[in-house]
């Protein structure tokens, strides 16, 4: 059976000399009508001697304006319209002349155009295509019939001229639906359902429009790449042109802002870059509902899909159910999009907030290629592959595992989280009955104690609760190992941030002011601060008791300050004898006397109270 096309019925009603009808173009909004009017039928009447006509109804009140409308679409567009058309210019100023006041209501309008324009005879007028998009939009003010018969008595029965009228039925307000239904009789003799065109043509389509961005044309130009993209719309069933074309806008506005950053990315990695942060836009777009929902979410934390860990140990929470769902609505519909995604913050804050950061932009985007297009490391490579051993062949899924495990004593790539995951995943497959390589958690445990013996940063990334479940094995050894190690760490971080408060005069950062409220003294007496920097000068000296005021406000009534009564006490005697004191200085020993007999006198009223 042979398919008729739209454009193929639109080309035979054209073609027909004579005809009492127009034509209906319905189509749900977002599904492509005014893309295929503007480009594919466009495109295939510029090769007839027919020329379009089109006008928008978006928001009509009147029929004197649509009268104007129609006259300035033809004007202003007339070399591809009408043939024969000279001395334009002086033309439509005698036209807009009449305009001020108006066409004469209740005259024809193709009378009117002729009497304005006498090169627009019949002939002219007949190879015309009118289309008039929007149908649904006309303004409350404006009464259904009233467009309908004025199309009809102008147009369609007057002079036998084609229209076709475009328009989404399902839209159309409820007072206006059932009248619309009444007189479409009338004037619509044959109604066509919009074609949902071909992604690929249509990708290709859009390439050409957005032409600010080479990168964007070079990657959308192989008809690979397109139906790659393609086949992600079609799995999400996204079939609204207006939503695909927005995020294929964003990503140009993106591409465009980075273009001089992007230089500096090897030109072989380019193209698979702009497919991974086109995945990361679609996903964001649609979960934040176009950006409509603003509040920021680190999308990151899907990629190690550790729910799968969490259900089989029975860790199961609201925040592992989200991620669950998260991920079998976007990343199990489509193999090229789950192989082809990572999350960029820069791309989530730009589809909230329409603003770039290009420093840090350009630090995600090298991280993200160095760690995934260049060359990867052995190690990494079989890690991924354990995180999706279903993909496995059985004698490839043993290959891998014992690689893994024969590289683990010298490799210094994977992290501590990356270690989590191993021994969740591979605990989880022995559980399975699939026969692991023997001693395998012996192997994994002494090189995660190796590793985390070493470790100089603590990522935030390991799931909260992941180490509150002994799971077996030698988990609970990994457990305390971990905790033992950040508590040491985040120690050695916040001495770190300590001495650098000190380091620039205590300057206001209330995070780890915060953090120092009850050990602020004991800290400074154990860092060795006192010499140098807070007796570094005398604003020093003076300034530190500014600060003890900022922090704690009436220190003798602060529980925070009170608590370190004995550390007080000795950062006093300290100050007193530091080594750093110059005798010939009596302004430095006004200010050290003044922060003693403060601090004293502050420690002296809080105990009495």
């Amino acid at each position: 059976m042979t398919v008729v096309t739209n454009i193929e019925k639109i080309k035979k009603y054209i073609k027909t000399e004579s005809t009492t009808y127009a034509l209906l173009l319905d189509g749900a909004w977002g599904s492509g009508k005014t893309y295929f009017l503007r480009n594919t039928l466009s495109e295939e009447l510029s090769k007839s001697k027919f020329g379009m006509c089109y006008i928008s109804l978006n928001g009509l009140s009147d029929l004197d304006e649509l009268k104007k409308m129609v006259l300035f679409e033809l004007m202003s567009d007339r070399k591809k319209t009408v043939n024969k058309y000279t001395d334009l210019a002086g033309k439509i100023l005698r036209v807009t002349s009449s305009l001020h006041v108006g066409l004469e209501f209740g005259k024809n309008l193709v009378e009117e155009l002729r009497s304005i324009e006498k090169a627009i005879d019949e002939k002219d007028l007949q190879n015309i295509l009118f289309c008039f998009d929007d149908f649904e939009r006309i303004s409350e003010k404006l009464l259904v019939e009233e467009v309908l018969g004025f199309i009809n008595s102008n147009f369609i029965e007057f002079d036998n001229i084609k229209v076709l009228i475009v328009a989404d039925q399902t839209k159309l307000e409820e007072n206006k639906k059932s009248t619309f239904f009444k007189n479409k009789e009338k004037v619509i003799g044959r109604t066509l359902k919009q074609e949902f065109p071909d992604l690929t043509e249509m990708l290709k389509g859009f390439s050409t429009s957005f032409n600010q961005s080479i990168l964007m044309k070079k990657w959308l130009e192989p008809l690979e790449k397109r139906q790659e993209i393609a086949s992600v719309l079609e799995d999400f069933k996204i079939f609204n042109l207006r939503q695909i074309r927005n995020v294929i806008g964003i990503l140009n506005e993106i591409l465009t802002e980075l273009e001089e950053d992007l230089k500096e990315v090897d030109e072989k990695f380019i193209s698979e870059l702009i497919s991974v942060m086109f995945n990361n836009l679609l996903v964001v777009y649609l979960d934040t509902d176009g950006g409509n929902l603003k509040k920021f979410k680190d999308y990151k934390f899907v990629l190690d899909r550790s729910y799968q860990i969490a259900e089989a140990f029975g860790l199961m929470d609201e925040a592992n159910e989200a991620m669950k769902k998260f991920f079998e609505e976007y990343h199990e519909k489509n193999t090229y999009f789950n192989e082809n995604i990572y999350y960029f913050d820069f791309i989530t804050i730009y589809v909230l907030d329409a603003r770039i950061n290009s420093a840090d932009a350009t630090i995600e985007i090298k991280a993200y290629v160095n760690k995934y297009l260049k060359e990867v490391e052995p190690i990494v490579n079989n890690y991924e592959k354990i995180k999706r051993f279903q993909r496995l062949e059985k004698e490839e899924f043993r290959k891998v595992i014992e690689e893994l495990l024969e590289m683990l004593p010298t490799e210094n790539t994977l992290t501590i989280n990356q270690y989590l995951y191993l021994y969740y995943f591979l605990i989880t497959i022995e559980s399975m009955g699939i026969l692991l390589p023997d001693k395998w958690e012996d192997t994994v445990f002494n090189n995660y104690e190796r590793r985390i013996s070493s470790i100089t940063i603590f990522s935030d990334d390991v799931p909260e609760g992941a180490y509150q479940k002994d799971i077996g094995g030698r988990f609970s050894e990994m457990r305390d190992l971990y905790f033992n190690a950040e508590k040491e760490y985040r120690k050695a971080e916040l001495n770190r941030k300590v001495k650098k408060w000190f380091e620039n005069g205590y300057s206001s950062e209330k995070d780890v002011e915060s953090e120092i409220l009850d050990t602020l003294f004991s800290r400074a007496n154990s860092l060795g601060v006192i010499d140098d920097y807070v007796m570094k000068s005398n604003k020093n000296l003076a300034s530190f008791m500014v600060a003890v005021k900022r922090m704690y406000g009436e220190p003798s009534s602060n529980p925070h300050f009170n608590k370190q009564r004995d550390e007080i006490v000795k950062f006093c005697r300290n100050i007193s004898n530091s080594k750093v004191i110059d005798e010939d200085d009596s302004i430095q020993k006004y200010n050290i006397n003044e922060l003693v007999d403060f601090l004293s006198a502050n420690i002296d009223n809080g105990s009495s109270k």
